[in-house]
């Protein structure tokens, strides 16, 4: 490094320090260097022990020789306001952050999200720039803003403008309105039973290090998973973290490249781009809930979840990104593609208790003790307690639901159907276009091979007969209406249906 160079770089940090808009304590100045150079080594030293010590006397007390000599040699750069104020020359030195990065690093675990946005993909840019260096390199030219501009302006680059923080995290809250909004309350109860594992993974999220920063939600269909990973973003962002969550089956079915990713979850930079300027801050969670449904046994859905695997592994690779999915075990175990995720940590959900589910049905009227034990088995798993409830409360004979017994999904499934979807409605559109409208979005998932159907689907001239049906199925529980997407309200009703 020349000195006049090396000079310059702690003046203008010094410069960036006594700007108004950088606050000490909070905000840092970093210089990255690719060698091993004894200034470079010194200095990560000397800022490190800066950034641990309480007061300038304790700092100079854990200085050896040669760090004392080239604090020294520093101190030449910089004003005599700074150098001769302790306190402020001890903050200094603490705002500075000294990281040497050799280019396979840069390469392999920084390009993507370093890179900023532009017409070109980040590797095409990251090459052009590294060769732009590199021949540069050789006759010790170095380059400034205007002059890079310059040369991006003759290669015909245009870097898009930057997104403010701000801005970012509107936007990770905005695309985590569908997941936020999951139904958590069970039947018409508006009752929730939170479960106790949502915390113990909350906290697992927050401790957990990059060598494990993947966890995975396994469970069978209807055990309350995307119950689960509602509780788990309401408990994280409770505590102040970023979190981008994603509803796979609404938010990623049919995503065909990362274009039509980004569209869909209306994201203002690359997800990597966005998760690494995040994470930068502090700890920063990504939730994808129903990977399951762009699985072999749901959509079929080959090029989106073969791009939801890519993201995944490149959010992995950032620093202070953490991830949990939820799957269910059937596709974990029989989709090949899924498999990335055996290596990581694995959580399972219990089934609920006599004590909870007592305390549901106590507040309807129903006797738990009186059901039958084939029906009281049952009814552990949350969705066949929320089935059992919905067909309870909108049936006109009660006490004869609760003498008789259940021994399986279908069997609810059918209830259901019967007491709620064709039940009569003088204000409503009658039973057959309601049966008529379910088939018509069974048809299209079928043919389709997705979990959902477009809004705008009822909206055509053979189909929007059917579009106040779909408003009341919605109003039911039956329909889900969140977003541009509409979908059943479980996965195992499009196996009924």
């Amino acid at each position: 490094i020349q000195k006049s160079a090396w000079g310059k770089v702690w003046s203008d940090f010094e410069e960036q320090f006594n700007h108004d808009s950088f606050k000490i304590e909070q905000d840092k100045l970093q210089l990255w260097s690719g060698l091993h150079k004894d200034e470079i080594v010194e200095a990560k030293d000397l800022c490190e022990r800066a950034s641990t010590s309480k007061s300038y006397e304790e700092w100079q007390g854990r200085l050896t020789k040669n760090l004392d000599s080239f604090l020294e040699h520093l101190k030449k750069f910089l004003s005599p306001e700074l150098k001769n104020d302790r306190d402020k020359l001890l903050s200094f030195f603490a705002s500075l952050e000294v990281k040497i990065a050799p280019r396979e690093f840069i390469e392999e675990d920084m390009m993507l999200h370093r890179m900023p946005e532009s017409n070109l993909a980040p590797s095409a840019l990251f090459s052009l720039l590294s060769q732009l260096v590199g021949e540069t390199a050789r006759v010790r030219e170095s380059h400034t803003v205007e002059n890079l501009q310059d040369w991006l302006k003759e290669k015909c680059i245009v870097i898009s403008e930057a997104v403010s923080i701000e801005a970012l995290h509107s936007a990770v809250y905005s695309s985590s309105s569908i997941l936020r909004h999951q139904r958590n309350t069970i039947g018409k109860t508006g009752k929730h039973i939170s479960r106790n594992i949502s915390k113990d993974i909350s906290k697992w999220l927050l401790k957990t290090t990059d060598k494990e920063p993947v966890g995975v939600l396994l469970d069978q269909a209807g055990t309350g998973k995307s119950v689960l990973i509602r509780e788990v973003l309401e408990e994280l962002e409770r505590q102040g973290v970023n979190v981008l969550a994603i509803k796979a089956d609404q938010q990623l079915s049919g995503v065909q490249n990362w274009d039509d990713l980004h569209a869909k979850l209306d994201l203002p930079v690359r997800v990597e781009r966005l998760a690494g300027v995040l994470a930068s801050q502090k700890p920063f969670v990504v939730l994808i809930d129903q990977i399951d449904a762009l699985s072999l046994s749901m959509a079929h859905d080959q090029p989106a979840l073969n791009l939801v695997l890519d993201m995944i592994s490149r959010l992995r690779s950032i620093q202070g990104v953490r991830i949990l999915i939820s799957c269910r075990r059937f596709d974990f175990n029989s989709d090949p593609r899924l498999r990335i995720l055996e290596g990581c940590k694995h959580f399972h959900l219990e089934e609920f208790s006599e004590e909870e589910i007592k305390g549901v049905l106590d507040g309807v009227g129903l006797e738990y003790d009186l059901l039958l034990p084939s029906t009281q088995k049952l009814l552990r798993i949350p969705l066949h307690l929320n089935l059992f409830l919905m067909a309870y409360e909108s049936g006109e004979s009660k006490t004869a639901l609760q003498d008789r017994g259940f021994t399986s999904l279908q069997e609810l499934y059918h209830l259901v159907w019967e007491r709620v979807i064709m039940k009569q409605n003088l204000d409503g559109p009658p039973a057959w276009e309601r049966e008529k409208a379910l088939f018509l979005m069974t048809h299209y998932m079928n043919q389709e091979q997705k979990t959902t159907v477009p809004k705008s689907f009822f909206t055509k001239q053979d189909t929007h007969l059917y579009e106040k049906a779909i408003q009341w199925l919605s109003s039911e529980g039956i329909v889900g209406n969140e977003g541009k997407e509409l979908g059943f309200f479980h996965q195992t009703f499009f196996d009924y249906c």
